[in-house]
């Protein structure tokens, strides 16, 4: 028989340390560093942070950016001009010296980051050891399950939120969020400001 700091002991270590939760990304706190593209005809200026994914409570997004050859990146457009931008159908995007990319759509962004949760997020976990181990790993895998749905749930919140898809930058202001890029993680890229409509 276990005693019971032991078992307590196990319990915590096995529930602590398996799944990491999700935290909030925020792209207005990132630094942005990376590369800036500056368009002074249009009055333009965007700039580009790579590797988003980077932060402790991303590595599951991280992992299924690597696996799906998607890079998430964060933009920041400052339109000091006299026409909106567009977003991001008013840009170009050329994998450096090659060829011209789109980003991807919102929907197929979250398809390819978000890992799919397995039927053991119904409740239902099946476990062979018996006894006080068995019960606890068997909590352990229920608790990894439920912090995973909650960090694709908080996942989903920001990418619906900061998503550039659709948006427009009016005069005199800016604008920062997310785009996910077909390429694999990490990938430079050029961007090219499309001229505007003649009306």
């Amino acid at each position: 028989m276990m005693k019971p700091i032991a078992f307590w002991l196990l319990m915590y270590l096995l529930l602590a340390s398996c799944t990491s939760t999700y935290y909030s990304l925020q792209p207005q706190t990132l630094e942005m560093n990376d590369h800036t593209f500056r368009f002074p005809d249009r009055m333009v200026e965007v700039s580009i942070e790579y590797d988003v994914l980077k932060s402790p409570g991303s590595s599951t997004y991280a992992r299924m950016e690597k696996k799906h050859k998607v890079s998430l990146v964060a933009l920041q457009i400052q339109n000091n001009g006299s026409q909106p931008i567009l977003l991001p159908g008013d840009f170009n995007f050329h994998i450096r010296h090659g060829d011209m990319i789109k980003p991807l759509s919102l929907e197929d962004a979250m398809s390819a980051l978000i890992d799919p949760v397995t039927n053991e997020s119904s409740g239902v976990v099946e476990v062979e050891t018996r006894g006080s181990l068995g019960l606890i790993l068997g909590a352990g895998k229920a608790v990894n399950q439920t912090k995973r749905v909650v960090s694709h749930v908080r996942f989903s919140e920001d990418m619906l939120e900061y998503y550039l898809e659709n948006k427009s930058v009016s005069e005199g202001n800016f604008l920062t969020g997310f785009l996910a890029l077909p390429v694999p993680p990490g990938t430079r890229v050029d961007l090219l400001l499309r001229e505007p409509a003649s009306k």
